[in-house]
Formats: structure tokens, sequence, C-alpha cells
């Protein structure tokens, strides 16, 4: 038979076979795309952060009302990393004295401060330089946004919501007592426009990245912490009035600790 001078009455049959062929095929792939899509959405927390496309514009960046600029970083100390390793342990046996500005400052710096001014890059790695975190602080003093730009932070509001965050973690007490709460939020957007469904991956270990800054940070300061993934995701989210791109994932509680953590006993190939 000759496709390309068909008989007349073969006609409506070729054309409705390729019509057939062709719906099947979109559904077929269509329902592959709602499934991965699904999948995708699942995984994002809380189920509000899709993946966006290239061309699609990143989060928009805060406003800069009522920031304070905080005190330059230490960038030596008297304690070794290697010391900080071996000291770090998980406290929750926290006074309730309030944290000073300068330890503020320098925490914020370890977990997200920019260390160099040239490329913008920062503390803890993060994939492309995409930087998709936000740290937020729960304090006495109110909740404040650390804006790594300028190492400053924004007041968002004054009140005192620590047993209000004590209460979205579930009743874990010592999260209202220790003298602030680093929430660290991502917007997964950020990093999975440009490495699809494995930017989720991405994002969430850099939280750990910060997160481990941050613990060996208070080590040096001889502050104690403690990472936190027990929350209500929407309380947190709602306590902190986030954007709807952002999602929280970690709550470190830092303070003074009631007991000083004892170091190990040297090894005997140290002494």
């Amino acid at each position: 038979m000759d496709l390309t001078m068909p008989k007349k009455n073969f006609r409506p049959l070729l054309h409705s076979s390729v019509l057939s062929c062709f719906v099947l095929c979109w559904g077929t792939g269509a329902g592959i795309l709602y499934a991965q899509n699904h999948s995708q959405n699942q995984k994002l927390r809380a189920g509000e952060s899709n993946i966006i496309s290239p061309k699609q514009e990143k989060s928009e960046a805060p406003k800069m009302a009522n920031t304070i600029k905080l005190p330059e970083p230490v960038y030596k100390s008297s304690i070794s990393v290697e010391e900080a390793i071996l000291k770090r342990r998980s406290v929750r046996d926290f006074s309730n004295k309030k944290l000073p500005i300068e330890l503020i400052s320098q925490l914020l710096w370890s977990a997200q401060g920019i260390t160099d001014k040239t490329n913008k890059f920062r503390a803890a790695p993060s994939a492309g330089a995409l930087y998709p975190m936000e740290l937020y602080i729960v304090s006495p003093d109110g909740i404040f946004h650390y804006i790594p730009d300028g190492h400053r932070i924004q007041k968002l509001q004054g009140d005192d919501l620590r047993q209000d965050l004590a209460n979205a973690c579930w009743g874990q007490n010592f999260v209202a007592v220790a003298g602030i709460s680093i929430i660290i939020a991502a917007d997964y957007g950020r990093t999975t426009w440009r490495y699809g469904n494995k930017g989720i991956r991405y994002v969430d270990i850099e939280a750990g990245h910060i997160a481990q800054n941050i613990h060996l940070q208070s080590v040096a300061l001889n502050l104690g912490s403690v990472p936190v993934g027990a929350f209500n995701d929407k309380a947190v989210k709602s306590l902190l009035k986030l954007p709807a791109a952002q999602q929280p994932i970690y709550v470190i509680p830092v303070g003074y600790p009631v007991r000083e953590t004892l170091l190990p006993e040297t090894p005997e190939n140290e002494k």
C-alpha cells in the first residue's frame, strides 16, 4: 500500500490511529509527570515549596527595615578545632542567662557569615553557591532575621516567644530556657531550579553543615547547644511568620550550660 497516496476511504482510519497513539503517549507522559511531581512535593517540607523552573525568579530579598549592625566576628580563639570536636556534646540543661550581642554575632557568622567578600562565599558550603538557607533567632528580645550581607540582623517583632517555640517543639522546655534558639529555614526552590529533585538532598545536607558550625562555635565560646528536629513544622513556620517558600529545617537552642562539659582524658600519644 502506498501511504503517500492513501485511498480515500482509508484516510479516516489512519487519522484515527495516529490520534489514538498521540493521546495514549501524551496521557502516559502526563501520568509520569504527575507521579514525579506528587512524589517531589511530598518530600518538600509542609508541601508548600515547589520546584521552580530556571525561568522563574528566586524568592524576594528581605526588606531592610529595623536592621542592627552586628559586632565584627573574631577569627581566632584559644581552642583548636580538634578540641572543639572532642568537647562537643548535646546540652539540654541551660541557665536562663541572656547571651550578649557579641556571642550572637559570632554564632551567626559561623553559620552563614560571609568569609569571602569578593565572591560572597559563606562559612558553610552550599551546592552551586546558591545559599537556600535563612537564619532566624528567637530570643528574650524578640525574633530576628540574619542578613549575611553586611553582617546584620533584622528585628521582626519584640516579644519573648521562647516558650511558644518550646511548645511548637512538642514541649521540649529547655528550648524556652536557652539564651537563644537559631532556626534554620530553607527555600528549596533556590537550589532545585538548577538541580531538580537532587537539589532537595543538597539543601538538607547544607542544613547539617550549618548546624555543625554552630555547635563547634558554641564550644569555642564556652556555650552549650543541641540540634532539635522534633517540632511541628506548621507551628514553627506560623510563629516566625515565614514566607510561603521557606520551610523550617532545624531548631538549635544555644546558651550557657548549667554544668561545664568536661574534656575526656588526653590520649597517651598526645601527652
